[in-house]
């Protein structure tokens, strides 16, 4: 039914007028990350449901707010799971005006003092995220996140290694947070708890004020249980029965074809085969969670990559492999710079407490295991396939297997498979038949008294 003009115009002429309203634009900036405006982000007033969302110039616009005092704050994702309270504002917003406010995220120095109750150091960052269960995603209080490295201090009568570590412990949420974490070295961190552990995760963090990495732990593949820990501050050893988890990997070149001959592996385990002519090869029996994916082949750089295992879960992932390049040092050197490493090296040589091969003299390393049997000292744990250990006398004179070091970072669990990668793409080794010969930068601490390999690949 149609109602008469003059019954619409008494409806209109009734109706209770709408009180004065005022309105608030602005802008969000990030004085974090990039030092531009920040787009959406979610501006609020408090007690209304007045919001708005900022554009990609990080502009917004709230409308219809009631005149008088007024608090606006606002949210973002990038700090959601930092669980840090951005600024709130204070304004007064008059009748019919426009209020001007520009936002913006707290600046580096204050998020750090946040966080951390400390100011930041140079070349390090704030690494954070969460821990989930592999099996359905729920996220773990009370495990543990554990990252360690190695740092070189060289003084006038040569090195000597400090190990560093950070520990932090997850919170209702699942969340960790470690201050001071090294932005210029890789690094490994293992996530446990109670007797379930990841793998030794390879981590390299890009330079920046924060950096997020998720993980996920198996709670009930007994694969993924801690069996041993080497030494106070190494990572944990998982365990000896076969894991649930299956990863199918293929290996590319840069035109996209498969790369043949690629060694493709897990570290911490003795889980490894080579690729055939398609470049695509198998994995199982994997522990469930996550682990690092290591993929080595001649000509190109090494390739470490963190993965998430369901259990009984098969997972494929593609490795496109570069040529070798420079990589991201593995141990942090102070006082040393690093064009000064194959000074080291020279000086190191010079000193005849080891034995050094380079050059085409490595070429038949990853291949024979009759190399190893050149130093005097060293034998052959045959293992299986490309499982093949070269093994040293400790202390008390029973076989030990020796520290590996490959590029600075000391390998504290390792395979054959892994070292007879890290030989194929090597220019030099030392060999260090004894402890008592290894020098102070390479030294573990090692109760078993085991010689050292160390690797570099430059």
């Amino acid at each position: 039914m149609r109602l008469p003009l003059a019954a619409v115009a008494a409806l209109l002429l009734g109706a209770p007028a709408l009180g004065a309203q005022g309105l608030v634009r602005g802008t969000v900036y990030d004085s974090l990350f990039t030092g531009a405006p920040l787009e959406g982000a979610t501006i609020v007033v408090s007690g209304s449901m007045v919001t708005a969302k900022s554009d990609r110039r990080g502009r917004f616009v709230l409308r219809g707010l009631e005149p008088g005092p007024q608090v606006i704050s606002f949210t973002h994702p990038k700090f959601d799971s930092l669980q840090v309270s951005l600024p709130s504002y204070a304004i007064e917003v008059g009748e019919e005006t426009t209020v001007t406010l520009p936002l913006a995220t707290p600046s580096l120095a204050v998020l750090h003092q946040r966080l951390c109750g400390a100011t930041i150091e140079e070349a390090t960052t704030v690494l954070f995220g969460l821990i989930r269960a592999a099996e359905d995603d729920a996220p773990l209080a009370d495990a543990e996140a554990r990252a360690h490295w190695y740092e070189i201090v060289v003084g006038q009568g040569g090195g000597s290694q400090l190990q560093r570590s950070l520990t932090a412990r997850t919170d209702s949420t699942g969340r960790y947070l470690l201050c001071g974490v090294p932005t210029d070295i890789a690094l490994t961190l293992v996530a446990s708890r109670d007797s379930q552990v990841t793998g030794p995760l390879h981590l390299e963090i890009a330079p920046g004020p924060l950096a997020r990495r998720d993980f996920s732990l198996s709670l009930r593949d007994t694969a993924a249980r801690h069996v041993q820990l080497v030494l106070e501050g190494d990572s944990n050893i998982l365990g000896a029965e076969p894991g649930s988890a299956r990863l199918r990997v293929a290996v590319r070149n840069a035109q996209g074809r498969g790369v043949k001959g690629a060694i493709v592996g897990i570290r911490g385990t003795a889980i490894s085969t080579t690729t055939g002519e398609s470049g695509v090869v198998n994995l199982a029996n994997i522990p469930a969670g996550s682990q690092t994916l290591v993929v080595r082949a001649i000509g190109l750089a090494p390739t470490f990559r963190v993965v998430a295992l369901k259990p009984g879960a098969e997972l494929s992932a593609t490795i496109d492999a570069a040529r070798i390049a420079a990589l991201l040092p593995s141990m942090s050197v102070i006082g040393l710079g690093p064009d000064r490493v194959v000074a080291e090296y020279e000086r190191r040589k010079k000193l005849g407490f080891g034995h050094f091969v380079e050059g085409r003299a490595l070429q038949d390393a990853p291949m024979s295991a009759a190399f190893w049997y050149q130093f005097p000292g060293v034998t052959v744990d045959a293992g299986s396939g490309s499982s093949v250990m070269p093994l040293m006398r400790g202390q008390l004179l029973t076989r030990c297997v020796p520290n590996v070091w490959v590029d600075g970072m000391q390998l504290n669990i390792i395979d054959g498979w892994e070292l007879r990668g890290a030989l194929m793409t090597a220019k030099r080794i030392e060999v260090y038949t004894s402890a008592s010969r290894v020098p102070a930068e390479f030294l573990s601490g090692d109760v078993s008294g085991c010689g050292a390999i160390v690797v570099w690949s430059r």
